[in-house]
């Protein structure tokens, strides 16, 4: 499967505007790092000194700017301090990097971008952290993690968009080269060979990143690619022994029953898939991060939400419908009775509780995102039928009791997405409208905007359905749909 490959992506723009460089000194520079500038454990420090600057210091600046520091955050910095300010500080200096433009990304993956992708990136438990440590050993690995940095720097106005997209050239051309390996299999030995396509399986689930955050429509190719890795590293049939693979698995079946639901397709992975069937606290070892932590939806939600995708597609090629409701009113208790006893939870009231709290409250958001969904897609509801309405109600208190900038509400999409669907009032839609927008300010990507942009399409769609006498119906025009969008 060919890799996308657009002029845009490999040609910096004519002109592009100056940014702040925010207290780092030439990061888009073309300085090489000298001699003298190496950082070893008597070397200087200086390139990590200088990220400690307001706005710029652990991932503060999309994070904990939304809130006055609390527990949570100083305990998530204490522990990235120690990370980067011992090990890196003293072993890796600019060992791995020609530039200290490059360096400073990297840094900034892992004190912002990598405590921002997952709902929940606190304490040592990352898994993207883990990826950056690994990328050090992977060069096409770097080049697209610097690339991912980079396209983040550049929407909080730190590089300009010239360097973003240079940098994103320079990560594409890495990847096919990789890529183009993989075909002389005869040349390379088991061992390589599987951690090449592990490398790859990482490198393109950050690509897929890169298209979020650019709002760009090439995904669908990025999917289906690391589907093929992903099953050639038998991912799909059999537990990863490393907290690296299993970061990797989470993050593969999130995209692929995220995707189904933003697409009205089926699931790339079946209904057999290992890791469905697994307890929500399965773990490789401490280091590993939960699923829920990672994506803000529990393993059971997800399996659920799967089966929901796998279901609508079977009713959409003609199966039986008679034994498809069965099934979906079997699951439909099943969950129904997961939300009531989520439901007797009080919502978070507190000023500053810890992210356990809200990662909890967006757990039920997906919940209560997958009851919908079941009662749309498979049941037929409309959207004014009192019990999509009454899930409706309590889905849109709970994505507004969440304080911007918290963390796990970076997690609020799809919640947001299936909300919008079935809004019907004035009130909602406006309600709705306000939290998309603002999760943009904090949160912001290209795809996030186009999510909020394409609210009011559909509800104009929609009412014009429901006008005409139709149901405001499940194949309504759907700008994500369209566009092969969706954000996680």
């Amino acid at each position: 499967m060919p890799l996308p490959r657009t002029q845009e992506e490999c040609t910096p723009p004519a002109a592009s505007h100056d940014v702040s460089h925010t207290g780092i000194s030439n990061i888009s520079g073309d300085t090489k790092v000298s001699d003298s500038h190496q950082g070893g454990e008597h070397g200087s420090s200086d390139c990590v000194d200088s990220m400690a600057t307001p706005g710029f210091h652990d991932g503060t600046i999309c994070r904990a700017n939304a809130r006055s520091p609390s527990k949570s955050t100083g305990d998530r910095t204490i522990s990235t301090q120690m990370m980067l300010c011992g090990p890196i500080r003293a072993n890796l200096g600019y060992v791995f990097f020609d530039r200290k433009d490059k360096y400073h990304a990297y840094l900034y993956f892992v004190r912002s971008v990598a405590l921002i992708i997952p709902a929940c990136g606190t304490g040592l438990r990352n898994g993207y952290q883990q990826v950056a440590q690994l990328a050090l050993s992977s060069p096409v690995l770097l080049d697209t993690l610097i690339s991912v940095s980079s396209v983040y720097m550049h929407l909080h106005g730190l590089v300009p968009q010239s360097v973003a997209l240079r940098r994103q050239c320079k990560a594409l051309a890495s990847l096919r080269n990789s890529v183009d390996s993989l075909t002389m299999q005869a040349e390379i030995s088991p061992h390589d060979l599987s951690r090449l396509r592990r490398d790859l399986l990482a490198t393109i689930l950050l690509q897929i990143t890169v298209e979020i955050a650019n709002g760009t429509s090439v995904i669908q190719t990025h999917v289906g690619y690391a589907f093929q890795l992903f099953q050639s590293l038998k991912y799909d049939k059999q537990k990863p022994t490393s907290s690296v693979g299993v970061a990797l698995v989470q993050r593969m079946a999130f995209i692929d029953v995220l995707s189904s639901v933003f697409w009205s397709r089926r699931p790339l992975l079946s209904l057999e898939f290992w890791l469905s069937g697994e307890e929500e606290d399965y773990l490789v070892d401490e280091k590993t991060p939960s699923f829920q932590e990672t994506t803000g939806c529990s393993l059971s939600i997800m399996s659920s939400m799967a089966t929901i995708s796998h279901m609508a597609a079977d009713l959409d090629n003609g199966m039986n419908e008679d034994g498809v409701v069965s099934s979906a009113l079997q699951l439909e208790s099943t969950l129904t009775s997961s939300s009531q006893k989520l439901s007797d939870t009080p919502l978070p009231t507190t000023p500053h509780p810890n992210d356990f709290q809200y990662l909890n409250t967006v757990c039920e958001c997906h919940l209560l995102s997958a009851l919908i969904l079941l009662q749309r897609r498979l049941l037929r509801d409309s959207r004014a039928a009192v019990r999509v309405q009454f899930y409706l109600a309590r889905l849109i208190d709970l994505i507004e009791c969440l304080p911007l900038g918290c963390g796990p509400d970076s997690q609020l999409s799809l919640p947001l997405y299936v909300a919008a669907h079935v809004a019907i009032t004035h009130q909602q839609r406006d309600r709705l409208r306000s939290k998309s927008s603002s999760l943009c300010g904090i949160y912001p990507l290209k795809t996030r905007e186009a999510l909020t942009a394409a609210f009011d399409k559909m509800w104009t769609v929609s009412d014009s359905s429901t006008a005409t006498g139709g149901s405001g119906g499940l194949n309504d025009s759907d700008p994500m749909k369209e566009n092969a969008l969706f954000i996680c």
